[in-house]
């Protein structure tokens, strides 16, 4: 789990990789807290952690000096889902490539056997 800025808000997203196609969805849930405040007296986004707790989301400063934990309620609306297309790295010509969506990643295939791309 990571937050993420969508329209102001902070959303608790929720990573997975579609098996099929090189795509990465994320679920994202709507807080009532807006991205400016939380960023102005917590913590930038990418400095924070995500843990599900019974009915919010526990967040934490990554590296804090203090264990300082705040909680976030979702809204019930303003729940979206984001499609990333996940492109094929650049192989050598005649190398086997495949999506692998179990792992969410690119491999090619080497004498040791499959690997990441």
């Amino acid at each position: 789990m990571i937050l993420i800025d969508k329209d102001g808000y902070v959303h608790v997203a929720y990573i997975g990789y579609d098996r099929e196609i090189p795509r990465k969805n994320i679920t994202a849930f709507r807080t009532d807290v807006k991205t400016r405040d939380i960023e102005m007296n917590y913590a930038p986004l990418k400095d924070i952690s995500v843990q599900r707790e019974h009915s919010y989301y526990r967040i934490t400063r990554d590296g804090a000096r203090y264990n300082q934990s705040l909680a976030l309620y979702t809204a019930g609306d303003g729940n979206i889902m984001i499609y990333e297309n996940i492109p094929m790295p650049k192989i050598r010509n005649g190398i086997k490539t495949r999506w692998n969506g179990d792992k969410g990643q690119w491999e090619k295939y080497l004498k040791s056997g499959w690997c990441s791309a």
